[in-house]
């Protein structure tokens, strides 16, 4: 259920963090991955990407999702002790690759690693368990209508449940609203296709005032502050309880 209230976060010593970045495509992505990169908590960040990038930025550096499937680790030295070791922050943004919006226009993020259907997110949060993980935290938009319905607020394919069970001390789903699930896609759409998502789309109307689309730059400020307040088990921010993420006093500098 969707926690709204400070709470401590479940790794408050000052040791040594890194985060990895999943499917940093399109303005969501590019903006979670900026997000990241800029926060000082973390000395090292490694995005996924497609296969080897020629170059990075400085304190960034590329791992191919092929490669950390097959063998998950985010070590590069000697095993630490547990009281000395890395904790390792996970950032995984579900993409529909359907949505013209999900891309950049200029091919830029054609490097990063797509993250396209619940398949492939769990078979990286799942790799991410073996190499460590302490905390994982999935970005997975939703259309504005579909915040109206607990059901089609649920991940799709018991989503939610398998990542669940994973042997990751803390994770936190984010479903921020969009509008972009209920514009046209690629696929090719019969009339009764069109018309029901036209009639549903509709009801976006019914949500509250307070529930609004997020800019990609909130949801990735968002998507810190959730991570610096991330509790034992599972937690889930829909539309309501991410606005309280993103007041004045709450940050990544205030916890985690």
């Amino acid at each position: 259920m969707p926690s709204t209230e400070a709470a401590a976060p479940v790794i408050g010593s000052p040791r040594r963090r890194q985060a990895l970045v999943g499917g940093a495509l399109g303005r969501l992505g590019e903006s979670v991955l900026a997000a990241v990169l800029s926060d000082p908590r973390y000395q090292r960040t490694t995005v996924l990407t497609q296969g080897p990038m020629p170059a990075t930025l400085s304190g960034l550096s590329a791992l191919p999702i092929d490669q950390f499937l097959v063998a998950p680790s985010m070590s590069s030295g000697p095993v630490m002790q547990d009281s000395d070791r890395t904790i390792l922050d996970v950032y995984l943004c579900a993409n529909d690759l359907d949505d013209p919006m999900a891309r950049t226009p200029n091919g830029r993020d054609n490097i990063y690693a797509p993250l396209p259907d619940p398949a492939t997110i769990l078979s990286v949060a799942t790799a991410a368990e073996a190499a460590g993980a302490d905390r994982l935290i999935l970005i997975a938009p939703l259309a504005a209508w579909q915040q109206i319905s607990m059901a089609g607020r649920m991940l799709p394919e018991a989503l939610e449940m398998s990542l669940a069970g994973l042997r990751i001390p803390a994770i936190v789903i984010l479903r921020p609203v969009t509008d972009q699930a209920s514009r046209a896609s690629n696929r090719a759409e019969t009339r009764m296709q069109r018309f029901a998502r036209f009639y549903l789309s509709q009801l976006r109307f019914m949500l509250p005032a307070a529930t609004r689309s997020l800019r990609s730059a909130e949801i990735a400020r968002a998507a810190l502050a959730a991570m610096a307040r991330a509790r034992p088990g599972l937690t889930v921010h829909t539309a309501e309880s991410l606005q309280a993420l993103l007041a004045p006093n709450v940050g990544p500098g205030n916890a985690g």
